[in-house]
């Protein structure tokens, strides 16, 4: 968990103009900073069931990474639920995309798992553990 730290810093400052109708001085101009802590992560992936995603997240999970190193963190699957550590995936159920047609220059099919990622996140907002944090952070397997 990360602690905010505020710092403030004042500075004091005197500039003079001189011109040929006589000099003008300013001074005690006053700046002040602060800085503060990041805060705290609520974390979350989604992986793909059953495949090489779930072996990786029980690595990153028995190593402390990822988002489990984050202060709070959840795993959803697109597939069956699947145990990562002591707990299970909650299902995404998002309905298939069929691929279409690719126009000429296409580079990418990223677009087909949209479905999946916003249910992903109505999920996120139904755990609710996510307003205990000032970050959430979606992390990809």
């Amino acid at each position: 968990t990360t602690t905010a730290k505020t710092t403030t810093s004042t500075m004091r400052t005197s500039t003079t103009w001189t011109s040929t109708t006589g000099t003008t001085t300013v001074t005690a101009a006053t700046v002040t900073s602060t800085t503060a802590g990041m805060g705290t992560l609520f974390c979350f992936a989604v992986v793909r069931a059953p495949g090489w995603e779930v072996g990786l997240m029980q690595t990153l999970y028995s190593k402390h990474a990822s988002i489990f190193d984050c202060d709070e963190s959840s795993v959803f699957s697109n597939g069956p639920s699947v145990q990562i550590g002591p707990t299970w995936t909650k299902e995404v159920h998002a309905p298939q995309v069929s691929l279409g047609k690719f126009q000429k220059g296409t580079a990418t099919k990223s677009w087909l798992n949209t479905l999946i990622f916003m249910e992903a996140w109505k999920l996120v907002f139904e755990d609710g553990r996510w307003w205990n944090h000032p970050w959430t952070v979606k992390l990809d397997p």
